[in-house]
């Protein structure tokens, strides 16, 4: 998490710069096609990742009783289940908007 804490400082840096130094426009120009808010609002989204959910709690607590084959299947699993509670919050953060 703290990547995606440095990149947003460093994007809100790089937009407050007046440009006076070389360093600060090689960093303008870096990021200047970058839309902060996008940023900002795809860092929550991925903070939702790390939330706890009852359904992959179950499945975890129940991978060590099953056969090897399996466990890689409850791993699958798990993925999906992070990717499908995440539809919701990228439906209402608006990112996709632009596209369609």
């Amino acid at each position: 998490m703290n990547n995606i804490d440095d990149v947003i400082n460093i994007l809100r840096a790089s937009s407050n710069n007046d440009g006076d130094d070389k360093n600060d426009e090689s960093q303008n120009d870096m990021f200047s096609g970058v839309d902060i808010e996008s940023v900002l609002k795809l860092g929550e989204i991925m903070s939702k990742l790390n939330e706890p959910d009852k359904n992959t709690e179950l499945l975890i607590a129940l991978k060590p009783h099953l056969r090897e084959e399996n466990k890689a299947k409850i791993d699958t699993a798990v993925k999906l289940f992070k990717l499908v509670s995440l539809l919701p919050y990228l439906r209402d953060s608006g990112l996709f908007d632009k596209l369609f």
